[in-house]
């Protein structure tokens, strides 16, 4: 009888440690750490530029965080999606192209068009300046385009010639890739400007016909 109680009290006692393991490990998981992961708020489609709204963050265990995921959203604000992703899916790496929009020149005005000359380092303040930067391009004409030649409706021969407050849209290599202020590898060659349907007539004549020269404008102040 006495063996039988004991065995009794030695099932009861393990089912009672069990029951005690048991939550020690349900509470070890609440306190699980846990990381931000990035998703998407709505469905993205591919080929979308991804903007904030498209974007929210949630709080998960770091045991199922995705190695590619990412932890904020301006990491890939800007990006552009390979493939679609539907509401509440966490964006991975993978499926986004690398760089952000600004590896595409952007206009702030849509009734602007880009134009772009080549510029030696001399002509463009050293080459300090900045996508974005606002500038005034000063074009000095060859002594016969003085003399020679009119383009404009009211027949105005150009001479000297500054224009203000011209939008520097990008900056480009000699390789056609766009340089970034954090790229000190790459040697600019070309600037981009965001021009109206005046300005680009007037920048294709000064091309071929005299010198441009960049004044930059420091980005606390623009000329009048």
């Amino acid at each position: 009888m006495k063996k039988i109680n004991i065995l009794i009290f030695t099932i009861i006692l393990s089912i009672i440690f069990l029951g005690i393991e048991i939550i020690i490990v349900r509470k070890a998981a609440e306190y699980e750490p846990k990381g931000n992961v990035v998703y998407a708020s709505v469905d993205i489609k591919a080929g979308e530029i991804i903007k904030e709204e498209m974007l929210g963050q949630k709080e998960i265990g770091v045991s199922n965080i995705h190695q590619k995921s990412f932890k904020d959203k301006d990491e890939i604000i800007g990006k552009k999606v390979k493939t679609e992703f539907f509401k509440g899916e966490i964006i991975l790496e993978g499926r986004l192209y690398d760089g952000k929009t600004n590896d595409e020149i952007q206009v702030l005005d849509r009734e602007n068009r880009l134009f772009t000359v080549e510029f030696n380092g001399d002509q463009v303040n050293g080459w300090w300046l900045k996508e974005g930067q606002y500038v005034d391009i000063i074009f000095i004409p060859t002594e016969k385009a003085q003399k020679v030649t009119t383009i404009t409706d009211d027949q105005k021969t150009y001479k000297v010639e500054r224009v203000r407050n011209v939008r520097v849209a990008a900056i480009i290599d000699d390789k056609g890739k766009l340089v970034k202020d954090s790229e000190k590898a790459s040697t600019p060659k070309y600037v981009s400007f965001e021009v109206n349907d005046k300005l680009d007539e007037f920048l294709a004549y000064a091309k071929g016909n005299g010198r441009l020269e960049i004044s930059v404008i420091p980005d606390n102040q623009t000329s009048d």
